[in-house]
């Protein structure tokens, strides 16, 4: 490693702006004698990917392709910054990718699999198909393009052929690429190879989470396809539909209005809706009419409806909020979430000591909890062929309703709150 490298790495372990720019600047100044060097020009051009300005990569990556042409990494880092920056592929660059023949299988492989991204923006079903196979028949490795042809797969609704390939995608993570590893490794934000992973193999992953929430997808939909009216499959279904704010509410809750349809007070899919239209800031008068009209036999259940129903009112009526928190907590004084939104809400109103002893409680009340990012209610099962990826029902109402499970990182912040040691 040369005295230039050495200074970049520490630059990019304490990766704040200001080190980058610095980085930024003696990769310059090197480049000034030597303006055709390869390995300068790829580095500042992964270097400007971490700032806001990523459109700085593509001068760098054109430079490098003006003199090598059939620069294989130059052309996928292009690629990738056009697509994701521009949604754009140009035909040229395009029948570059298709075309190029480096005689490294893997690098081959990477180069279809980004040509693919042109049939994103000019829909062509059997040319995506053909390239992704290309890609995948060139190097079994790698973990985007099984996923690009689960989802391909799961449009066409050939479900077992989904599952099988996302299967394949998750057996090839390497490794997850969490703040936490950033934190303990060391990391050079010019590292081609890095970012490669990450964004071209996509063997790096930031989380797991929408890797398992299509095998889950495929493996569940495979089942329906056999009994579409499981109500068990339907409801695990209900969990993984999109919940990508850009695929729309309407599409989020279409398992739950299925099971509603003829199963209405199904206690479970109300809670998922409820849920879904949280997280998409929605509101629903009919599902809130619904929710402060049923009275179970079971407290637990009736404390779950209670704190959901305060969901309604966040923001928009504290007081409301208070008493559908209070009463749920009296149904069942055993869960954390309501327990918390309380402590919130008098805590915002200068109520510190009682907002304290309620952080306190919700802490007490937490059964388990995880050094995870986030928290996950998909579980690995074995299956005759591979990992199945099932949806964990009671594991949802564990985490996300009651917080009885939890995460490392929320049970420190309530210490914190609740001054605990």
């Amino acid at each position: 490693m040369n005295n230039l490298d050495k200074i970049i790495l520490e630059l990019s372990v304490r990766g704040n702006q200001d080190d980058m720019l610095e980085a930024e600047k003696l990769l310059e100044q090197a480049l000034q004698n030597d303006p055709q060097n390869t390995d300068l020009l790829l580095k500042l051009a992964i270097l400007v990917q971490e700032f806001p300005y990523v459109s700085l990569s593509i001068p760098r990556l054109e430079k490098i392709l003006s003199y090598d042409p059939d620069n294989a990494l130059a052309l996928l880092v292009l690629a990738e910054t056009n697509y994701h920056l521009y949604t754009e592929i140009s035909k040229p660059l395009f029948d570059k990718l298709t075309t190029l023949i480096t005689g490294n299988a893997e690098i081959d492989s990477m180069l279809r699999y980004a040509a693919t991204w042109f049939f994103i923006i000019y829909p062509n079903d059997h040319e995506l198909e053909r390239l992704l196979l290309e890609s995948i028949n060139l190097c079994q490795s790698h973990v985007n393009n099984y996923k690009a042809l689960a989802e391909l797969y799961m449009r066409q609704e050939k479900y077992s052929k989904a599952k099988q390939m996302m299967q394949k995608a998750m057996k090839n993570v390497t490794k997850i690429y969490t703040k936490e590893v950033r934190t303990k490794e060391i990391s050079d934000m010019t590292n081609i190879q890095r970012f490669i992973a990450l964004y071209i193999k996509g063997t790096y992953v930031t989380d797991t989470d929408s890797l398992k929430r299509l095998a889950a997808e495929a493996n569940i939909r495979e089942k329906l396809s056999n009994d579409p009216n499981n109500i068990e499959l339907l409801l695990q279904l209900a969990l993984v539909e999109p919940r990508n704010l850009l695929g729309g509410y309407e599409a989020a809750i279409i398992s739950t209005q299925k099971i509603l349809s003829y199963d209405p007070d199904n206690i479970i899919a109300l809670i998922i809706w409820a849920y879904k239209i949280y997280i998409y800031g929605k509101s629903d008068e009919s599902l809130l009419k619904k929710l402060t009209s049923i009275k179970t036999n079971a407290a637990e259940i009736n404390s779950m409806l209670l704190y959901i129903t305060s969901w309604f009112y966040i923001g928009k009526d504290d007081k409301k909020q208070e008493e559908l928190l209070r009463q749920s907590i009296n149904e069942y004084p055993g869960h954390v979430c309501n327990y918390a939104e309380l402590a919130k809400l008098y805590s915002k109103q200068g109520k510190n000591e009682e907002a304290r002893k309620l952080w306190e409680k919700a802490l007490d009340n937490i059964k388990m909890f995880s050094n995870s990012d986030s928290i996950d209610y998909i579980t690995e099962v074995p299956y005759q062929d591979g990992t199945e990826y099932i949806v964990d029902l009671n594991e949802f109402l564990n985490t996300v309703i009651k917080g009885t499970h939890s995460l490392a990182s929320i049970v420190e912040d309530l210490k914190k709150k609740a001054e605990v040691n």
